[in-house]
C-alpha cells in the first residue's frame, strides 16, 4: 500500500470578529501533517459574513489570507 500522499487535516484555531456593521470575519486556521504535504505553519482562510437584513447573515465569502 502506498501512503506516500496521506496526511491529516487539523483545524487548529478559530478567531471572530465582529465589526460595528455587524458584519462577522471568522478566520479559520488549518494545519497539514504528513505524506507530501508538510506544512509548518498553518493555512489561514478567512469567511466573511454580511447581515441579510432579516435578523441573520448571508451566505460566506471565503478568501484564503496566507502569506507567500
Amino acid at each position: 500500500m502506498d501512503i506516500q500522499g496521506a496526511f491529516t487535516t487539523t483545524l487548529t484555531d478559530i478567531t471572530v470578529k465582529k465589526f460595528n456593521n455587524n458584519v462577522l470575519d471568522v478566520v479559520f486556521a488549518f494545519g497539514y501533517y504528513g505524506g507530501n504535504r508538510l506544512n509548518d505553519k498553518p493555512e489561514l482562510h478567512l469567511i466573511r459574513f454580511e447581515p441579510d437584513n432579516l435578523g441573520g447573515y448571508k451566505s460566506g465569502i471565503e478568501q484564503n489570507i496566507n502569506e507567500e
